[in-house]
């Protein structure tokens, strides 16, 4: 057939996709290998950077849990570093229309076809051990009794999905795209208004509310009021109170202009995400189940795991917001560039990084390293990636630079900008909350591949599709997930897994539409179909899941909007009348479980400097707090004295209560007010 074609003058066509299996295939080995002889060669005993005065237990006496991973950073770190480079410099140094060509011709037709079919078992073999898919797909009862019968429909689902890939022609049409869009509206809506919406009234005694919207919601307080991050306290995902704080100083800050506002925020990223797939993804069933089974790992899984109340805005969109956005400005700016675009996008890299540190650093990292590599392989100029790269990175760096001076000229005083990285370095050198990786055969190595794939394919197809930018966003979105994975890599729970896998779906989802296309045109074997069949497989999984939810979803949607205003706990609500009839307008102390929600509500501000009560971590800001308290003379304190009220470290209730006395206790006994005595000014 080859002699026949060159004899009528007819080209081969290069097969890519062999081609980059087998790249990707030697990719991971090395890698492999070098995590390995890494490991084996570093010495075990790396120290990790201790954290002075760490708080060692909570009020209970149970120590917190200390698990440094210098080793297993380490080697991550390395890898993910120099294994994009190697990558680069492969493509970089071969020659993609001679060297490699030649060599993929020569492929044995058995290992072409046995390859992606050998690469596709491998892949799903990560997820059998863990319960990573039973969280994503089958979390309620009904799902678990008939599991079997799901994943045999799913099965099912997937063939006519490939089998309908093959006879799709793209139609676009207003009617199509005006369809398209109201279903992912609606998605969105199902997705969201189940429970991410709430006031103060939804609020309970679970630790939820204590501990994940307590932690976002104490520095943006204590901003609105005035205060300033890193000159009176650190907040521990960034910076975003400082940009948004204007915001609520109009609107005002409660429980459910918080959440509402992060909503809108999460649902904006998640509009990001849509027009992407749209855009890239040529079947548009495909796109939409894609994007359907996307909205379950973007948070919509903790509520179906029965987690209600979880809100946990922490990730998304905190986490989440920016880098989708980001990449969606990117991906403009390379399918149309334009000096605006360019400009606000540098912009957008520096405002993510101020926003939050561990999700910007990787948008900030993948656009700049994109802008760079891309002239190299393309064949073009690469003065010109440099000079792309510097300016973006000039435009990003000084956007972050301004955000800094402008703190600084709130603040009115230097700022210790060594407590930009506080958290951090509790989290990640001292090892507080960490959990080290699984080294079997687990899902979070299926999503390191997806980025190496994505990358792969994007510098095999630069030289002949520059202009498409859809392999700009590829190699882009596969260096910013890794970057995300770090937030993994530390806690290496599967939640956390489940959090940060969203760029792999995106990138696995495009990765599968460009592999059905090719089988369709001829353009690869027809084995390939093996390594899209497990995406298709996966994204049919979500789909039914979303769709066989959607009902209570929408019930669920509908009741907490209406019942916004109907409380659900009567100790919150009791403790919040209790405090309204007391405070009379004093900016009070308050120590207890919800205390950032508590001071939102009553709309004052922490008198003492440094972090709320579930952000303090270290020992050195425990002694500030109760020092802080004991030496300056408030108006008032309220304090939490049973379960469900009582803060979750030891804050010298017996010395408090020695220098201020009870005043008065809430109607259902779990809180104190104490006011200093009457002669206590004289006194002093």
């Amino acid at each position: 057939m080859t002699a026949l074609m060159k004899e009528i003058g007819i080209a081969e066509k290069e097969d890519a996709i062999s081609k980059g299996v087998i790249v990707l295939f030697f990719f991971i080995l090395g890698v492999s290998v070098s995590a390995f002889a890494i490991w084996f060669l570093a010495p075990h005993d790396i120290a990790s950077m201790p954290v002075d005065q760490m708080l060692v237990h909570d009020r209970t006496g149970k120590p917190y849990e200390l698990v440094p991973e210098p080793l297993e950073r380490a080697i991550f770190v390395v890898i993910a570093a120099l294994a994009p480079a190697a990558l680069v410099g492969y493509f970089w140094i071969a020659d993609l229309g001679g060297v490699r060509s030649r060599r993929a011709r020569t492929i044995p037709t058995p290992v072409k076809i046995g390859l992606p079919i050998f690469a596709a078992v491998i892949f799903v073999a990560t997820f059998v051990f863990s319960d990573f898919i039973d969280i994503l797909f089958f979390s309620t009862v009904w799902a678990k009794s008939y599991k079997s019968v799901l994943l045999i429909f799913g099965l099912l689902t997937s063939f006519g999905v490939v089998f309908h890939s093959q006879l799709y022609k793209k139609t676009s049409t207003h009617a199509a795209t005006i369809s398209w869009w109201l279903i992912i509206c609606v998605a969105i809506a199902l997705q969201i208004l189940p429970n991410r919406i709430a006031s103060i009234s939804s609020v309970t005694l679970s630790t939820v509310w204590s501990v994940h919207l307590d932690a976002v919601i104490y520095a943006l307080n204590q901003v609105v009021h005035g205060k300033t991050i890193i000159l009176d306290l650190p907040s521990q995902y960034g910076f975003y109170p400082e940009i948004i704080a204007p915001i609520f100083k109009i609107f005002g800050l409660s429980v459910l202009s918080v959440t509402l506002f992060f909503a809108t925020l999460h649902a904006i990223g998640l509009v990001a995400v849509a027009a992407m797939l749209k855009k890239y993804v040529h079947n548009s069933l495909l796109a939409l189940l894609i994007f359907l089974t996307m909205l379950i790992p973007m948070s919509l899984f903790m509520y179906l795991n029965g987690s209600v109340e979880d809100i946990y805005v922490q990730y998304f969109p905190i986490r989440f917001f920016w880098p989708a956005v980001a990449l969606l400005l990117f991906s403009s700016q390379m399918s149309k560039p334009g000096r605006l675009k360019f400009s606000v996008l540098g912009a957008v890299a520096g405002i993510s990084v101020f926003w939050n540190i561990d999700t910007g650093i990787p948008v900030l990292v993948s656009i700049g390293a994109t802008l760079l590599v891309k002239p190299l392989i393309a064949k073009r100029s690469a003065l010109r990636g440099i000079v792309s790269a510097a300016l973006f990175g000039a435009i990003a760096i000084s956007t972050i630079v301004a955000c800094f001076v402008a703190l600084r000229i709130k603040a009115g005083v230097p700022l210790d900008l060594g407590e930009v990285l506080a958290y951090q370095k509790i989290f990640y050198m001292a090892g507080f909350g960490m959990i080290p990786m699984p080294v079997a055969l687990d899902p979070w190595q299926a999503v390191l591949v997806i980025y190496a794939a994505g990358a792969i394919t994007a510098l095999s197809r630069w030289k002949e599709y520059p202009e498409s930018s859809v392999y700009d966003v590829l190699f882009c979105g596969a260096i910013m997930g890794l970057g995300l994975f770090t937030y993994y890599q530390g806690r290496s729970h599967v939640y956390c897994l489940v959090l940060v896998c969203w760029p792999a779906i995106f990138i696995a989802g495009i990765l599968a539409d460009k592999i059905l296309s090719a089988v369709r045109h001829r353009s690869t074997q027809l084995a390939s179909v093996a390594l899209a069949l497990p995406i298709v497989l996966f994204v049919s999984l979500g789909t039914i899941t979303f769709l066989s939810s959607g009902k209570e979803l929408a019930g669920a949607a509908l009741r907490n909007i209406s019942t916004l205003g109907d409380a659900k706990d009567p100790t919150v609500v009791d403790e919040l009348r209790f405090m309204r009839e007391t405070y009379r307008n004093r900016d009070c102390l308050i120590l207890s479980q919800r205390q950032a929600i508590y001071y939102a509500e009553l709309n004052i501000a922490s008198p003492l400097k440094g972090p709320g009560i579930v952000e303090t971590l270290l020992q050195r800001d425990l002694d500030q707090l109760v020092e802080g308290a004991l030496n300056e003379q408030l108006e008032c304190i309220y304090l939490g004295v049973t379960d469900g009220s009582i803060t979750f470290v030891d804050v010298n209730d017996s010395a408090l209560k020695a220098k201020y006395p009870v005043i008065s206790k809430s109607p259902l006994g779990t809180m104190l007010l104490l006011e200093p005595a009457p002669t206590a000014g004289l006194q002093k």
